[in-house]
């Protein structure tokens, strides 16, 4: 398979609607699961659906991390996502690659992939290459991995904040009895207030994007 740029990197997939789901043989298919996926130099993934030009929804995981499972189900697969024919895919994958060896595409652990797989029903038998969405090609070729100069994510554009709702009316409060510390620790508790965020991870790439189960 192509190789893998060392340092940050990017692969952009497009599946088109005549090479998928124009071959449904309903208007519509219900998703109930999706994975994202890619290896152990994934960094980032999205994937975003595309109907008649506008964006249905953008699946992504911010920070991939491929020891934790190796694909990574967004939250979207759980509120009633369908896909209809026309609908198109877009999916993108960053990639750190560090070191003097270089990672190439292909389906050993070692390589990389870029794949988002879908799980929808009721099959459709119509769909052809064992319900196999393909990326687009250019001159019978896939596209080519690119180096960039960094990963920007949603994550670090966004600044947290906690919302804090006002009770109105009287509030008891008890103080809790004074604790003895164990030896050796700190007599003063350390409080940290804040926002808590809990992100999931998924790695892998591949000269396919979008497989339909």
């Amino acid at each position: 398979g192509q190789a893998l740029p060392s340092g940050s990197s990017k692969l952009t997939l497009s599946v088109a609607a005549d090479s998928c789901t124009n071959d449904f043989a309903v208007d519509e298919v219900q998703v109930f699961a999706q994975f994202l996926h890619m290896h152990q130099a994934g960094a980032r993934m999205q994937s975003t659906q595309l109907r008649a030009g506008s964006v249905v929804r953008k699946d992504f995981i911010d920070f991939y991390d491929f020891k934790q499972s190796g694909a990574f189900e967004p939250p979207s697969s759980a509120t009633g996502v369908t896909l209809q024919k026309g609908d198109s895919f877009l999916v993108e994958c960053w990639y750190e690659s560090a070191g003097s060896s270089q990672k190439r595409f292909g389906l050993g652990s070692s390589d990389e992939m870029c794949i988002n797989f879908v799980f929808y029903y009721p099959l459709q038998q119509t769909v052809p290459s064992n319900n196999k969405c393909h990326a687009s090609k250019t001159n019978n070729l896939l596209p080519q991995a690119e180096a960039i100069t960094g990963i920007e994510r949603i994550f670090s554009t966004q600044p947290a904040s906690c919302s804090v709702t006002s009770v109105s009316g009287s509030v008891s409060r008890t103080t809790p009895p004074p604790t003895t510390p164990p030896p050796n620790q700190v007599s003063a508790g350390i409080r940290a207030k804040g926002c808590g965020m809990v992100f999931g991870s998924v790695i892998a790439l591949f000269a396919a994007v979008f497989w339909v189960l």
